[in-house]
């Protein structure tokens, strides 16, 4: 992979809820490969145990916001949406993971891609609760098979489709 160094910097945020995948999506979040990243975490969860993970990362990175009452998903994702910093966002929900060259290759499409690029996203793999790969379905299903310029309409009709 071709690294392009840019200096824009990318929001990680993550609408933290439930603890028992959390420590893995932040580690991915951490283990990015592109390094002006800022990572936001905003616990919506009612015991302390987003934020006792939290505090065992040392990084001037990491934020961590503690929603004095529950939000709910809609309002939490939003609340991180309003913290963030970075010219790029990049939405990682507390039970699933990136890949370490995720924001790298995200950012160097946007930059590649010319003005016109609007949004940047990825296909996904599926695990299940023991990390086991799950099959493709239509959610997951790649657009094409090599990366590429969708119009947005065109998008649109695909998502309506399927």
């Amino acid at each position: 992979m071709t690294v392009i160094n840019h200096q824009d910097k990318v929001s990680i945020l993550i609408p933290a809820y439930n603890k028992r995948f959390f420590k893995t999506a932040l580690k991915s979040a951490l283990s990015q490969t592109y390094q002006n990243l800022e990572i936001i975490v905003c616990d919506d969860s009612e015991s302390g145990s987003i934020r006792k993970i939290v505090k065992k990362f040392k990084t001037d990175r990491l934020r961590y916001f503690k929603n004095e009452k529950n939000l709910g998903f809609s309002a939490n994702f939003t609340k991180c949406f309003e913290m963030a910093n970075g010219e790029y966002i990049k939405y990682l929900n507390d039970d699933d993971l990136l890949q370490k060259e995720c924001v790298q290759l995200m950012v160097n499409m946007f930059h590649s891609g010319g003005p016109e690029i609007k949004l940047v996203f990825s296909k996904r793999a599926i695990i299940d609760d023991r990390g086991q790969k799950q099959t493709d379905n239509p959610m997951n299903a790649s657009l094409s098979p090599t990366d590429t310029r969708i119009n947005g309409a065109e998008l649109a009709d695909h998502v309506l489709k399927n």
